[in-house]
């Protein structure tokens, strides 16, 4: 593989008062002098070396670090915290009420709600069933479609069935919340009704004035994965629907934006340039091959899997953000082009080839928040050793309780038999613990294994079995074996 040239040298101005927008020869000049890169072509003679799945949410957190491996001064985001995790639930909450009042507005029937979520498996449709089931707007008046949309809303964000769908979904599978509790909780507050009744008024003011000109339905949360280069690229289609123009079919893609807009700095306008052309290159792709008369089949597999770009689905999607204010209930909308197709491809392909170089370490801080320094000759970062359950060993003969209050008690009636001037007291951790010493020949901290035999049934004696070692290289250190007889001193 051939090494790229290094670009031009800055002058000093460039230097000092950076006009830079990460150019993609100096970008791709960078990976190719990193030790990770020399040690992925070397195990690519061997082997074919895989590329990396990754959401194009993640570009957030993956392209800063990124930026940062390769030498460029970079802050990192902060990792999610406890807010943003109540944010993260708010904004799932108001795109699940978004697509319920969609489906309310459009009249859809809770027999054809499968056709409007074609990635949506039919226990996750039931919440949207029940409440299409009970509230319907097809023959009441205009002035009362306020009221039946907000009694929708007011019996779907509390139902609890939605709660156990959430973590697995794609787009806030990382947020941080875990705790189904908790999560219930926030969705059935006000911090999730208010903002959803303030979105209804929106959309319905929308339905109310909008003039009928398609035939094609809207379709909901449609994933896509999309297989190009070195990376397969995860993304959720808001929604998309159809319309024909002069025997031409045109795609109008809208995703709703429940956050605040990322600083348009560079490295702000670099991920927002990224994120926003990979959805365009996704959905040209995807409409080419899945809706090339404006209508989409459901796929059994609930999502839909791509190969390659499409030129000819070149310009003939539109796709809009809508930014919605959770605070005011104000929304203003942002019309989304790529803006030098070129540009964004090279770049694209570049961050394929940095994450299959970095993969190891680039999926470790995506998961963790936490950054692990390589030494360029390890694909992945070094595996932490998992203590087990201190009682672990113990407990395969005995009731945990029962194994407690024994030992304890054993303890206890040997240390009142030694002297008090030989008495010295033990504490025994069952397992494996740190000794907080590190080994002279790795480095690595020395753990200490500690065992305990319990009698058989009718046998008189018991052992404890002490010994520390490196886990990491094997060395032996301080080994014991201790017998613990019933109303006597322990024997060595």
């Amino acid at each position: 593989m051939s090494i790229r040239e290094r670009p031009p040298e800055k002058s000093e101005l460039d230097k000092w008062f950076s006009r830079s927008d990460f150019v993609t020869s100096e970008l791709e000049y960078r990976l190719e002098h990193t030790s990770e890169w020399n040690y992925y072509v070397k195990r690519q003679e061997d082997e074919v070396q895989g590329g990396m799945r990754i959401s194009v949410t993640k570009f957030e957190r993956g392209i800063p670090w990124a930026l940062k491996k390769l030498g460029f001064n970079v802050e990192l985001p902060d990792p999610p915290s406890a807010e943003t995790s109540v944010s993260s639930v708010v904004g799932n909450a108001l795109h699940e009420g978004k697509i319920l009042k969609k489906l309310l507005l459009d009249n859809i029937n809770p027999e054809n709600v499968e056709q409007n979520l074609p990635c949506y498996s039919d226990e996750k449709n039931t919440p949207y069933k029940k409440v299409l089931t009970e509230k319907n707007i097809a023959n009441i008046d205009k002035s009362n479609i306020e009221t039946v949309v907000y009694e929708a809303w007011d019996l779907f964000h509390k139902d609890p069935d939605l709660v156990k769908k959430t973590p697995m979904d794609l787009l806030f599978r990382d947020s941080g919340l875990r705790d189904p509790k908790l999560e219930y909780e926030i969705r059935k507050s006000s911090r999730v009704r208010e903002p959803g009744i303030k979105l209804a008024q929106k959309l319905i003011e929308e339905k109310l004035n909008e003039e009928p000109n398609s035939s094609f339905p809207e379709y909901h949360e449609v994933r896509l994965v999309l297989n190009y280069e070195l990376l397969q690229l995860v993304g959720i289609v808001d929604s998309v629907s159809a319309e024909e123009k002069d025997g031409e079919i045109y795609f109008y893609e809208r995703d709703l934006k429940t956050g605040k807009a990322k600083p348009k700095d560079e490295i702000g306008k670099f991920i927002s340039e990224m994120q926003t052309g990979v959805m365009i290159l996704l959905s040209e792709n995807f409409v080419v091959n899945n809706m090339p008369k404006g209508y989409l089949e459901r796929n059994e597999d609930l999502i839909y899997i791509l190969y390659g770009l499409s030129e000819k689905g070149k310009d003939r999607v539109h796709l809009t953000y809508d930014w919605f204010n959770k605070n005011t209930g104000e929304m203003f909308r942002e019309e989304i082009k790529i803006e030098d197709r070129e540009k964004l491809i090279g770049r694209l392909k570049w961050f394929g080839r940095f994450a299959a170089a970095f993969k190891g370490y680039l999926i470790y801080y995506l998961k963790s928040g936490v950054e692990k320094e390589s030494a360029g000759q390890r694909p992945y970062p070094k595996k932490k050793i998992e203590k087990p359950n201190p009682f672990g060993l113990a407990q395969k003969n005995l009731k945990l309780r029962e194994a407690r209050e024994e030992f304890k008690n054993i303890v206890e009636e040997l240390d009142s038999k030694v002297e008090p001037k030989e008495r010295k007291q033990e504490k025994f951790k069952i397992g494996v613990v740190g000794t907080g010493k590190d080994c002279s020949d790795c480095g690595n901290e020395i753990m200490r294994e500690c065992t305990l035999d319990w009698a058989k049934a009718g046998g008189k004696t018991s052992r404890i079995s002490i010994e520390d070692k490196c886990f990491s290289c094997g060395k032996p250190g301080y080994q014991e074996k201790y017998k613990l007889v019933f109303n006597s001193r322990i024997e060595e």
